[in-house]
Order: structure tokens, then sequence, then C-alpha cells
């Protein structure tokens, strides 16, 4: 209990490179993850040194790109067809964050992915319908198993987000055809340190009779 209570999201690393052997121990891992049918279907794209720094770039021109949309009527107008009209407010009162997230990436400061040596992005193909979950679940299995060999690791969901929009980002990282990216994984050694446990709100829970 413990060691899932302690487990936290890591946004700042260490510039030290990832042994390739842990690397394929947390992949040996990852493989025991359930899957739907058993299928097995679940893809790992690993990125590393100017690689990531080529996803940042190429998310941060999504993100600019959506930026401009949301400062015109009419952008904002086919934006909120797209996604709907909660999250269309969820993104302008985020677009400061957008705006200060690419601006680093612009002036070559900590992006997206918080200076980690390693991004594992977690991805699949319409093999099963069950494909989105598998890949998420797996990639808990990297967190976890990540936790145990003394590394780190940070979900980067602008990337996955802007993946899914965006052909550019699935060349860069050369997915195969009709793969989506599921996960986009920061993973490297922590440089930072935590001694409290990680504070949550109760369990949300609705029993019925």
């Amino acid at each position: 209990e413990r060691f899932l209570r302690r487990r936290r999201s890591i946004r700042r690393f260490r510039r030290d490179p990832v042994e390739p052997a842990k690397l394929e121990r947390l992949l040996d891992i990852a493989r025991y993850a359930p899957t739907g049918g058993n299928v097995q279907g679940v893809q790992y794209t690993i990125l590393t040194g100017d690689e990531v720094r080529r996803l940042e770039v190429a998310t941060a021109g999504f993100y600019r790109q959506l930026i401009r949309r949301l400062e015109i009527p009419v952008g904002r107008l086919l934006v909120r067809l797209v996604v709907g009209a909660e999250p269309m407010e969820r993104l302008l009162k985020g677009v400061p964050d957008l705006k200060r997230d690419v601006g680093r990436v612009a002036r070559n400061e900590k992006g997206y992915c918080h200076n980690a040596p390693v991004v594992f992005l977690v991805h699949g193909g319409n093999v099963y319908p069950t494909i989105p979950e598998d890949c998420c679940f797996a990639t808990y299995h990297l967190i976890l198993a990540a936790e145990t060999l003394g590394l780190g690791s940070c979900l980067i969901g602008f990337i996955t987000a802007a993946a899914a929009r965006n052909k550019t980002i699935r060349d860069l990282a050369g997915l195969p055809a009709g793969h989506r990216i599921y996960a986009a994984l920061a993973v490297g050694y922590p440089a930072e340190r935590f001694f409290r446990l990680v504070p949550r709100n109760p369990p949300n829970v609705r029993r019925r009779a």
C-alpha cells in the first residue's frame, strides 16, 4: 500500500541517461500487463536525445496553431464544433499555460517532457476494441516498474492529445499506419525527492441498493 501511495509524477529529471538494460527490463515487465482477449497488440516507440526535442518542437507547433485559432471568433467556433462546449471552456482558460509552454520550447528551455532523457510512446492499431485500455494498463506497468528501478516518470498528456490530431507528430515518431498514441511517458532519474505521501481526495463512489 505504501509503495502505491508514495508514487509521484516527476517533473524534474537529472541529465543522466537511462541504461539500456533498464529500458529492456521495463519493457519486459510491461508485456505482462493484461490485454483484451490476450491479443497483446500494445507497441512501444522509445525516443531519446534529439528525438525528444523534435517531439517537443512538433507538439509546440500544434499548440501554437491551436492558440491562433482560439484567438479569433471563427477559429473558436471551429474548435468548439470539434471538441464540444465544456472542453472548449477549459481550453480558453488554459490559453496562458499553452502560451507559456510553447514559449519555453521556442527558447529551448525545459519543455513538455521536463528534460527527461527517455520518452516512451505507447501505441496500437485497431486490432481489438480494448486497445486503448491495453495501452494504458501497459503504461502503468511501466510507471510502477520504473519506481522499483530507481527511476521516475511522468505522463505527458499534452503530447498524447496533440498526436491524436496531428499527423506530423505521428510521422515524426514513425508510427505504423493506423496506429494511435495512447500514452506518452517521460522516464529518467529524478532530480527531486518527496517525503510526504501524495494528497488525494476520498474515493467518489455511488452505491446502489
